[in-house]
């Protein structure tokens, strides 16, 4: 990002570097003021949320603690009074967010899914052959074997959909798929 916004520096020049990233869900500066508020107070956020299972929306007591980019999507990681638990939420989603000033009832040091780390092993497809595995490596790895990505637990399964990463690699086969993961377990 740092690099392509140097790129735009040089006047009057065509661009040398075109950013084709698409983010499809910039959140309204409304919700995320109100997220930010929360977050940075330690404040409740009052939301109506649509979701996949609720697409009508329903009313949501949170406590976020982060804002996270992921890929073409912005999420919010808090504490849900409904499901007593630590959960995502995408920006997007949130038609609605008022401020509660109750102080949060849990907070990030409390949320392990995100304190713990897991690693993830990216390699070549093993159903490339010898010549396009090289590629990979090449081009990914350095002309390593392998590359290992240390990632927020909550966050892998984003990680894993942005860069397009095979976790079955009998299913999810090249061309499509051209990275693959070393270590589902």
């Amino acid at each position: 990002d740092e690099y392509i916004a140097l790129s735009r520096l040089f006047d009057g020049a065509e661009a040398t570097i075109v950013d084709a990233r698409y983010d499809l869900t910039t959140p309204t500066p409304d919700i995320l003021s109100k997220v930010s508020q929360a977050i940075r107070n330690r404040y409740g956020l009052a939301i109506n949320y649509l979701s996949m299972t609720n697409p009508s929306g329903s009313q949501r007591l949170i406590y976020p603690h982060s804002i996270v980019h992921a890929g073409r999507r912005w999420h919010l990681r808090a504490w849900c009074t409904d499901k007593s638990a630590f959960r995502d939420f995408v920006i997007g989603r949130i038609k609605k967010a008022d401020i509660d000033e109750k102080s949060a009832l849990r907070c990030v040091e409390q949320d392990e899914e995100w304190n713990k780390k897991v690693p993830l092993i990216l390699g070549a497809h093993p159903k490339l052959n010898n010549d396009q595995i090289n590629v990979i490596r090449n081009e990914f790895f350095n002309g390593a074997v392998s590359r290992r990505l240390m990632v927020r637990a909550c966050l892998v399964q984003y990680v894993i959909q942005d860069i397009r990463v095979a976790i079955n690699i009998e299913v999810e086969l090249p061309p499509e798929y051209q990275l693959a993961m070393l270590n589902t377990d």
